[in-house]
């Protein structure tokens, strides 16, 4: 099933930039999707990233609507689990349920406001080795969803390229 069918993607957004980049040693697309066709970092956009199938492995939501409530912790596992059905069929069924965080999430608005609400982050192991996540927003909008995560387990820090946030690609221009 395509992204767009489950995940939210605002009306007024369209594909600003697309790229081919290695992620956990595959090759993968990145894709932006915004409102303005200049790219600031931060700013309200969707980041997705697909694998050479042409399946989700990453989105991400930085154009989320901030008003309404947060689901509790078992309707955000459920809606996670749920989304990792619908998207990742194959790699939700060998998932198990780590923690569910509450967390922050945010971005800049057009108006260049700072938008940040709570959130919950729902966390998995994969039996490969790997981790995925849903974080679950106001209104159980998913704000996040990923898959095929690596962590190196001597320092406790990500491994896995981090192509869906600003900060990141940012550091590695300089």
């Amino acid at each position: 099933m395509q992204w767009q069918t489950v995940l939210y993607l605002p009306k007024l957004f369209s594909l600003v930039d697309s790229q081919t980049v290695t992620r956990n040693e595959q090759s993968v697309t990145v894709e932006r999707y915004q409102a303005e066709r200049g790219i600031t970092p931060n700013n309200q956009h969707i980041t997705v990233i697909l694998d050479h199938y042409n399946q989700l492995v990453s989105y991400n939501n930085s154009a989320f609507i901030a008003q309404g409530a947060i689901p509790d912790r078992d309707e955000a596992t459920s809606i996670a689990l749920h989304t990792f059905e619908i998207l990742m069929s194959e790699y939700k069924k060998e998932m198990n349920l780590i923690k569910v965080e509450y967390q922050k999430r945010g971005y800049i608005d057009l108006s260049g406001h700072v938008i940040e609400v709570p959130v919950l982050w729902v966390k998995f192991a994969h039996k490969n080795g790997s981790f995925g996540w849903a974080t679950v927003g106001p209104n159980a909008q998913i704000i996040e969803l990923e898959r095929d995560a690596l962590w190196s387990t001597t320092n406790g820090e990500r491994e896995t390229e981090m192509w869906n946030d600003d900060t990141w690609v940012l550091a590695r221009k300089k």
